[in-house]
């Protein structure tokens, strides 16, 4: 089992961490009207995963003890899958419309 199955949710941090990291390279973002609610941006979730082995390398980024690259990528990839997935914001959708 990896790192970040055998973790608690103790470890929010890590999950606010890397859906930072996701809005910082524009993979997902925030709806301006409505804090929380995050929806696909113009880039892949490809640039975190290059921007966060970057920072490895360059010791920007310190793994915990026991923890792999991979660990940090299957983070950001299953908190990518839990907030990605649509265009728009859903609430602004429906209350908006699509103009």
């Amino acid at each position: 089992m990896g790192y970040w199955k055998n973790k608690s949710m103790e470890d929010e941090g890590d999950y606010e961490w890397a859906r930072g990291l996701l809005c910082d390279v524009n993979a997902l973002q925030e709806c301006e009207n409505h804090d929380g609610t995050y929806f696909d941006g113009p880039e892949d979730v490809q640039e975190a995963y290059k921007r966060v082995n970057a920072q490895i390398t360059s010791g920007a980024f310190k793994l915990k003890p026991g923890q792999s690259r991979r660990d940090v990528t299957n983070l950001i990839k299953a908190v990518y899958e839990d907030n990605s997935g649509l265009s728009k914001c859903p609430i602004c959708e429906k209350n908006f419309g699509s103009d």
